[in-house]
């Protein structure tokens, strides 16, 4: 066999060479691929959810708030199957910001306007967002996500407060409190800091003795997302009658006495000053109250159409204070959830509620959660503590309705 020539071991070797760079090359790129590739926030995912992006954008000169940016190679592949029109309307429906309190997404979202630009798709709250608030921006599953949820959670920093962190009500706001009170809120206007409501909350009877131990103590105080609303839990087992703590111990108020709630001026807020001022709010022990709210003794002011009036509904007994901001939302005929803010009133037995846009002449309702509460723990479930049967059932439906009409004016 003839010997390769000279020239034709240096083509040889120079082949084999080019193909050892050109293997390096491809190795590199596959490597930055693998590094450049998007995660997404929660569980697998397949090829499509990585191929999307989710983005929280900062305050600049001409955007004064936050706002949320979804891009990726697959908001291309999307478009060559959905019109411009059906992934606007898809995104409307799927891409949406939430204000997270409690550790859970309100039920509505942030109302938000969508923008579109060349290669992503921009989610822009129509009002700023507050500072010292968390926020979730959130892409459901849908046509871009079929499989998994995507989101990215923004906690904005506190506002730094010109004056001291003020103690601005305490719920139940009536002197009045029945002796199986369960809940009671402490509502201030900017945000506390945690750990110190044991040592800043006292409560004191008629002769200025401190009650031992009146209120839960958890490891994790419960407040809102916030930081600026406290709830304290008396001692279910000592309310409930017929348990050992109650037994042994007593409810921490009984009827016919007085008490005093003594906020400490000394409370740390989350900048570590105290508050402008302390507070003692005077109690008037009642009898225990074990009735369930009922829907059908709740009286409507309905409004009239064209206008923005408010809605007012006077109801039975005093409500929780947090749980009836929470839980009764108004819908149209077709069952949308309308936008609107509510406020309670004249200790937390009227609640108000208006409208964004203006009332139509036509039916809407009233949705109520059905674990609505008193400040008791009387939901329209059960009561929270059975002494007689219930003069009548709670609903089997999680959802009560009570509709109303609104009329033309005359």
């Amino acid at each position: 066999m003839r010997r390769p020539s000279t020239q034709h071991r240096q083509q040889k070797v120079l082949r084999a060479d080019m193909c050892r760079v050109v293997s390096g090359i491809l190795l590199v790129l596959t490597l930055g691929w693998g590094l450049e590739k998007p995660a997404i926030a929660q569980g697998e995912s397949d090829s499509n959810e990585a191929e999307l992006s989710l983005s929280w954008q900062a305050v600049t000169a001409t955007n004064k708030s936050p706002f949320a940016v979804l891009e990726g190679d697959r908001l291309q592949d999307v478009r060559r199957n959905l019109s411009s029109a059906q992934l606007h309307a898809e995104l409307k429906r799927t891409f949406q910001i939430f204000v997270v309190e409690d550790g859970k997404r309100a039920q509505d979202a942030v109302l938000s306007k969508l923008r579109r630009t060349e290669t992503t798709w921009e989610l822009h709250p129509r009002f700023r967002l507050e500072e010292g608030l968390t926020y979730d921006v959130v892409l459901m599953k849908g046509a871009l996500s079929p499989t998994v949820e995507i989101n990215r959670r923004l906690q904005l920093a506190p506002k730094e407060q010109e004056k001291p962190t003020q103690l601005v009500g305490i719920f139940p706001s009536d002197t009045a409190i029945p002796e199986n009170l369960l809940r009671c809120y402490l509502l201030f206007d900017a945000p506390m800091s945690r750990g110190h409501a044991t040592k800043s909350v006292r409560l004191l009877d008629s002769d200025g003795r401190e009650v031992d131990l009146p209120f839960l103590e958890l490891e994790d105080e419960l407040w809102n997302g916030s930081l600026t609303r406290l709830t304290l839990l008396l001692d279910p087992a000592r309310v409930k009658r017929g348990l050992k703590p109650n037994l042994d111990e007593g409810r921490a108020l009984e009827a016919g006495k007085r008490y005093q709630l003594v906020i400490d001026q000394q409370w740390p807020d989350a900048t570590g000053r105290p508050l402008s001022e302390g507070l003692t709010r005077e109690w008037r022990i009642q009898p225990a109250d074990y009735t369930q709210p009922n829907l059908k003794q709740w009286r409507i002011q309905s409004p009239r159409a064209n206008t923005r009036n408010r809605l007012t509904i006077e109801f039975d007994s005093s409500m929780d204070f947090a749980l009836a901001n929470r839980m009764i939302r108004i819908t149209d005929a077709e069952g949308n959830s309308l936008k609107g803010e509510s406020r309670l009133d004249q200790h937390e037995t009227i609640w108000h509620w208006q409208p964004e846009v203006k009332w139509e002449a036509k039916t809407y309702t009233v949705v109520v959660d059905s674990r609505l509460a008193d400040a008791c723990g009387n939901s329209f479930r059960k009561p929270f503590e059975v002494i007689d049967p219930p003069s009548f059932g709670a609903s089997p439906s999680k959802l009560l309705k009570l509709r109303f009409e609104v009329t033309a004016q005359d």
